[in-house]
């Protein structure tokens, strides 16, 4: 399921860092914007084989739900109705 590990490390200024985390159906990389909302890409697997790319515009609370729960039925009942930028 989730690997928290997968994006975590120090930056030059010895400041932690989680930009992005692996859910079941590929990854999720994400930016805080300057309203509050998060920017997303998503890089999820295909049925074709090769990853699918979406960039979506996300809260931060449908995006720490996703990350709590990294299921396929969250992306398909709340992730895949949300703006794509």
């Amino acid at each position: 399921m989730i690997n928290k590990e997968g994006s975590k490390g120090i930056d030059i200024n010895g400041d932690a860092y989680d930009y992005g985390f692996t859910i079941e159906i590929g990854r999720v990389h994400y930016s805080p914007n300057e309203d509050g909302t998060y920017t997303t890409d998503l890089r999820l697997h295909s049925d074709a084989g090769a990853p699918v790319f979406e960039k979506r515009i996300m809260s931060s609370q449908a995006l720490n739900d996703w990350y709590s729960n990294p299921n396929p039925e969250y992306y398909e009942e709340v992730i895949k109705d949300l703006p794509q930028e």
